[in-house]
């Protein structure tokens, strides 16, 4: 099947034949409308079969929005469940002083994490200087507070864990 773009080219090559040919006499009017006809019909077919794919893709476009939409809604809703039940499995088992848990299908423990730093409000000796703003350079208060320095402006938070399903 002939592309759309080359049936145009195709047209307007045809009209600009005839017309030369009309004008020099080679061809009567009747003899240039009936062939312009013969070439423009399947220009406009593949017009409107190229507007009826286009019909199609906004009718799956539509669909397809919709569709998100409701995965969206869903995604939340799973979401906010899992949140629920990780804190849920989470604090009953540090109540109940339960480090580990498993059988053949599930492994729960306490997974340590890494020591981070906590930080109020840091002097500029702390801090990376960003164009325009300023932010605490955890890293050199964290080394500071590791080599024993009393900073009040941080802390230090340790022995850090995650639940961890697998």
């Amino acid at each position: 099947m002939t592309q759309l773009y080359k049936l145009s080219d195709n047209y307007q090559k045809a009209v600009f034949e005839l017309s030369a040919m009309l004008e020099s006499g080679d061809i009567d009017s009747d003899t240039m409308t009936d062939t312009l006809e013969g070439v423009q019909g399947e220009l406009l077919d593949k017009c409107i079969n190229t507007g009826l794919h286009i019909k199609n893709l906004r009718s799956d476009l539509t669909q397809l929005e919709s569709v998100k939409k409701e995965f969206e809604a869903r995604i939340k809703s799973v979401k906010s469940s899992l949140e629920f039940f990780e804190r849920y499995l989470d604090t009953n088992m540090q109540a109940s002083k339960i480090p580990t848990v498993s059988n053949d299908y599930v492994q729960i423990k306490y997974k340590k994490l890494p020591d981070i730093v906590e930080c109020l409000e840091a002097p500029a000796e702390f801090s990376i200087v960003v164009p325009e703003t300023s932010k605490p350079d955890k890293k050199k208060i964290k080394d500071a507070l590791v080599s024993g320095s009393e900073l009040s402006f941080a802390k230090m938070i340790i022995n850090r864990t995650k639940l961890d399903i697998k």
